[in-house]
């Protein structure tokens, strides 16, 4: 770990538009970065529009090679450490001139030679011949540190792991992009600093709500059993299975998770910025593919990924599906929720899988149990959205050692406003 040797300070916060060694033209249009202010630290984003001609001619005079298709040139992450005046900023140009200018590591697909002629009028103005380089842009760069600053020296003091193991809340996200390019269809290329979002604990905590096992998987030659549309059959806790009667099968975990990232987008929704919420929503259901696949290899020895892959396009529909049916129940009223829930909890069915009559008590605490746990989640600043999902797991990190309960999970008055008994 590397300490700043330095005895100079300052009380003033940095300027956040400063990218220290980027050479970039200034541009005329009206930056916004967003900075973040955190004992002693100040973390800034900038992200802006793909750089035009002018722009881009300057940058490419500077590099010497051809640049990549889309540019975000005037995007940067800076962090500063305001008492000491140290910093390290992430910026396009930086990241780019640091792309090998020999090619001596190129890497060799069939096209490369005729890509690398390809580019060589992509942009008006740049008409000398393109000199060999990397042309997947593989950069080795570490950052830029703030200039002008006391150097780092070595230290004795080690970092402290057991801080970084902590399901700490994360206060401050996004996602830059500094440049990307297709490679003419032999792959991409990007490079992306992401300050990464809290969603792997979100979608955990999702997850876990109708979680299954197939224990027949560690006997050998003992045969999983089926239900009656031939859906592998396994054990489950928790009320999903116990009071409301559900089957433990794979399509039952993912619809009454779908429940819960639902219940999570309609709250993400209301984050400040847009990108974000793209962000944490694309990435909750990324955290659900590669966990649904999982699930298929390992419970299901689903074996061809071609197999997979189709029954994660079916999944991918019904998410979208079900983003459409719980919105418009949560606009229209809860007998409209309530038939969406019908629809996608329980197929659609009029009975239960013992062939009995369904009970309507437990639709209707399903719908008791969203409404609730939206109302909950409303309350919830973005900070401590981890902590109170999963509730007493981390008590005496969120609320000083308070019993909370988790927003996620049945509680009594769910069932009561449900009618069940």
């Amino acid at each position: 770990m590397a300490t700043a040797n330095t005895s100079n300070s300052t009380s003033t916060p940095p300027t956040p538009s400063t990218q220290w060694s980027s050479p970039n033209v200034e541009t005329k249009m009206d930056t916004r970065p967003q900075t973040f202010f955190r004992k002693g630290f100040t973390i800034t984003t900038q992200k802006l529009p793909i750089l035009k001609a002018g722009p881009i001619e300057s940058m490419t005079n500077r590099l010497g090679i051809t640049p990549p298709e889309m540019i975000f040139g005037d995007n940067f992450i800076a962090i500063e450490h305001n008492a000491s005046g140290w910093g390290i900023a992430f910026n396009t140009f930086d990241a780019l001139d640091k792309v090998d200018k020999t090619g001596a590591a190129m890497l060799k697909v069939a096209y490369s030679k005729e890509w690398q002629k390809s580019r060589e009028h992509t942009h008006d103005g740049i008409k000398e011949v393109v000199k060999p380089f990397d042309w997947s842009y593989s950069t080795d760069y570490k950052g830029t540190e703030k200039p002008d600053v006391a150097a780092l020296g070595p230290s004795d003091v080690e970092i402290p792991i057991e801080l970084l193991k902590r399901p700490d809340p994360i206060l401050f996200f996004d996602d830059v992009m500094l440049y990307e390019d297709e490679l003419a269809d032999n792959g991409g290329a990007a490079e992306t600093y992401v300050s990464y979002g809290f969603t792997q604990k979100l979608y955990e905590a999702c997850s876990s709500q109708a979680d299954y096992e197939i224990p027949q998987l560690a006997l050998k030659g003992v045969e999983v059993p089926k239900t009656a549309n031939g859906e592998e059959l396994g054990v489950g806790e928790g009320w999903w299975y116990k009071e409301l009667k559900l089957l433990p099968t794979f399509s039952t975990w993912s619809q009454v998770t779908f429940l819960h990232m639902y219940l999570l987008t309609v709250r993400i929704r209301a984050l400040p910025s847009p990108e974000s919420v793209r962000t944490h929503s694309r990435h909750l259901f990324d955290h659900f593919s590669h966990n649904a696949e999982q699930r298929m290899a390992t419970l299901h020895n689903i074996s061809s990924r071609s197999i997979r892959n189709k029954y994660l396009k079916d999944l991918f529909i019904q998410w979208r599906g079900v983003l459409a049916a719980y919105d418009e129940g949560l606009v229209k009223g809860d007998a409209v929720l309530g038939a969406a829930v019908w629809r996608n909890i329980w197929k659609a069915s009029g009975t239960s899988h013992d062939g009995r009559d369904l009970d309507w008590s437990q639709v209707a605490t399903v719908v008791a149990y969203m409404r609730r746990v939206l109302s909950e989640l409303a309350k919830t600043n973005e900070a401590d959205l981890v902590f109170d999902l999963v509730g007493t797991d981390f008590v005496a990190a969120a609320v000083g050692g308070k019993e909370k309960k988790a927003i996620f999970g049945p509680r009594g008055v769910d069932m009561k406003l449900g009618g069940m008994k």
